[in-house]
């Protein structure tokens, strides 16, 4: 693949087709803001403002937010712009593997590149459509732009039926695809005919869910709680929003130091777990809610034990998965993640494999992993960045572990390696194992 050049004489109707080709696929389906996002600076990008876009910029153009937003909406823009990286490598791995054209947002940065495979074969272009009406989410500034037919078909079609319905299809066979999509599709258009504000309750929470893992920062819980109360504005029966504020509220308790405000926190999470799982106790992501609450409240076995029968309920759910790995990590049993059938299951996020790796001995493999897992996020954190360092001291790699030490204490002037781990971990031999190795480096050097 080759980067094209930016002055290269390359149709747009063509990088808009293949815009089309991403937003229309099953990997963003429900992804309305990651829709929006993309749309918007591929189009800014055609239109030669490349070098204009900024997170103030989309925040006002696509999130519909004032100019004098704050430093909350901005790191919203980071996040985001972290999730649709991950979605577009989903896609290119995927559905879009065979893509002539690929669009690349590169970290720390929110204009897209264009990669072409060599002598690639013209894609069909778009047809273009008179300028109308956008839809609400595009922003303001976005109502008098004229979209290609395609992707503006494809926006208009999924934002009538307000974004999807939890039930997503399992990776499949491309035979299988096209069935699974219909599945989809009338599962979308049921609940819609049901109730469009309860399709669009649905579609916000899978925005939340999103926001919640990996844990980056408190500000992500802090918008994904927001989220999550909206959904429960819109629908106060839907499960799916009191899932999301007991995951979301007990993350916020888990990272809190013992406190009565954590006492609060937690308690608040475990009712929406509780109602949760009395709307709809089959459900795999109101298992996961509940034993997410019962392991942060330290009933470390019953929580796997409900954590295994959310996977059970759903083993393609890649959010219950991606939770049942950390507390299997947390209650000392990375290594068993790496046996586990994967064919069989949704694939692990890379933060979760890198400790798997970490507590197997296999650094280096470690050290790649939680590197591609920030990668993917467009951000890091005080844990993420602490594995880092342990893994490369514990491949002898003590440059590149100095290296990420001193990123580490300048982030997070206050962090407290053995402090901060021994609280998530359940026995303290796991949390020395990663601080022991994290203090060593700042040792080397006194």
């Amino acid at each position: 693949m080759n980067e094209l050049d930016p002055d290269a004489k390359f149709r747009d109707a063509e990088i808009r087709a293949a815009l089309h080709a991403v937003t229309s696929s099953e990997t963003f389906d429900g992804a309305n803001r990651l829709r929006a996002f993309l749309t918007y600076v591929v189009e800014e990008s055609l239109a030669g403002r490349a070098k204009l876009i900024r997170a103030k910029r989309i925040a006002e153009d696509v999130y519909d937010r004032p100019p004098d937003i704050g430093n909350e909406q901005e790191a919203l823009v980071r996040v985001d712009a972290g999730r649709l990286r991950r979605r577009l490598d989903l896609y290119y791995a995927e559905e879009g593997r065979d893509a002539d054209i690929r669009i690349v947002i590169k970290p720390g940065g929110y204009a897209p590149s264009f990669d072409i495979r060599p002598q690639a074969a013209p894609v069909e272009p778009a047809t273009s459509v008179a300028p109308g009406a956008a839809p609400v989410w595009l922003g303001k500034r976005w109502a008098g732009y004229g979209l290609a037919a395609a992707a503006g078909a494809v926006i208009m079609f999924v934002i009538s039926l307000v974004g999807s319905v939890d039930e997503k299809p399992a990776p499949m066979a491309s035979k299988d695809r096209a069935k699974g999509a219909e599945t989809v599709a009338a599962k979308r258009q049921a609940v819609f005919d049901h109730s469009p504000a309860a399709l669009q309750a649905r579609s916000f929470a899978a925005e939340a869910r999103e926001l919640i893992f990996p844990p980056l920062d408190a500000s992500r819980l802090k918008a994904a709680i927001e989220i999550c109360q909206r959904v429960l504005q819109i629908d106060p029966g839907y499960y799916g929003g009191h899932a999301c504020a007991a995951h979301a509220k007990a993350f916020i308790a888990f990272l809190t130091n013992p406190s009565e405000q954590r006492d609060e926190i937690l308690a608040a999470a475990r009712a929406h777990a509780d109602q949760a799982v009395k709307i709809a106790p089959a459900q795999s992501l109101t298992q996961s809610a509940r034993a997410f609450v019962l392991f942060v409240e330290g009933d470390y076995d019953r929580a796997l034990e409900t954590s295994r029968r959310a996977i059970m309920l759903d083993p393609a759910d890649r959010f219950s998965g991606d939770f049942h790995g950390m507390m299997t990590v947390f209650n000392g049993d990375a290594p068993t993640l790496l046996k586990r059938p994967n064919d069989a299951m949704a694939p692990l996020h890379p933060f979760i494999l890198s400790a798997a790796h970490l507590f197997s001995g296999d650094y280096q493999d470690a050290a790649a992993l939680v590197r591609r897992a920030a990668e993917i996020e467009g951000s890091s954190s005080a844990l993420m960045t602490a594995i880092l360092v342990a893994a490369h001291q514990g491949a002898g790699q003590t440059a590149d572990a100095r290296r990420h030490y001193d990123k580490l204490m300048a982030g997070w002037p206050d962090y407290d390696a053995r402090r901060s781990l021994r609280r998530l971990f359940r026995y303290e031999k796991d949390a020395d194992l990663i601080a022991d190795l994290v203090v060593s480096v700042d040792a080397a050097t006194d």
